[in-house]
């Protein structure tokens, strides 16, 4: 018994030390990209940002209370050692802050609806399914737009256009908050 609590714990402390949750104030470093570089990626491509958002939710009362997080998993994100680093970095930084952007707006959206009682399950799974597609519209909107950071100018506007977004959301940065039934 005591085995199986000590590999509960370290399971759990793996999967902590394995998440950065988004903060305004944290910029990826190169030692957060811990996967080897697949060998079949584009040579264009010069890094690779898993950026999860996790929505889940608990009856609590008469509410729900909601939780929307915006995680980089280390494990499955990659960048090339041969990569301009600092230019490579900001790109990344800016899909895990896209990320960011989107957990904002399911955010807004869900604090915006009434829950009906007999589906409120259901309709925070759709708002977050159509938000969802959404943001991996984004994602590639990104990489097409700036073509994986090999457009220095596009970049650079992407970067502001990304900022600009994060402030224009700031209301809906706490990833916490209660839904009230109708």
């Amino acid at each position: 018994m005591r085995y199986f609590i000590l590999f509960f714990l370290i399971s759990l402390f793996g999967k902590a030390q394995d998440n950065i949750t988004w903060e305004e104030s944290y910029r990826l470093k190169t030692e957060d990209f811990l996967q080897p570089v697949p060998g079949d990626v584009d040579i264009r491509i010069q890094g690779l940002t898993n950026a999860i958002i996790d929505v889940n939710y608990k009856q609590e009362g008469t509410a729900v209370r909601v939780t929307v997080d915006c995680f980089f998993r280390k494990s499955q994100s990659w960048i090339r050692p041969t990569a301009d680093q600092v230019y490579t970095l900001k790109h990344e930084q800016g899909h895990f802050d896209i990320a960011e952007i989107y957990a904002r707006k399911v955010r807004k959206k869900l604090q915006g609806m009434k829950l009906h009682k007999t589906n409120g399950e259901a309709q925070i799974k759709k708002a977050w399914n159509k938000s969802f597609k959404e943001y991996l519209e984004a994602q590639k909107e990104y990489d097409d737009a700036t073509s994986h950071a090999i457009k220095v100018k596009k970049q650079a506007e992407w970067i502001v256009k990304i900022a600009e977004q994060l402030k224009d959301l700031e209301a809906y940065k706490n990833s916490s908050f209660l839904m009230q039934f109708k």
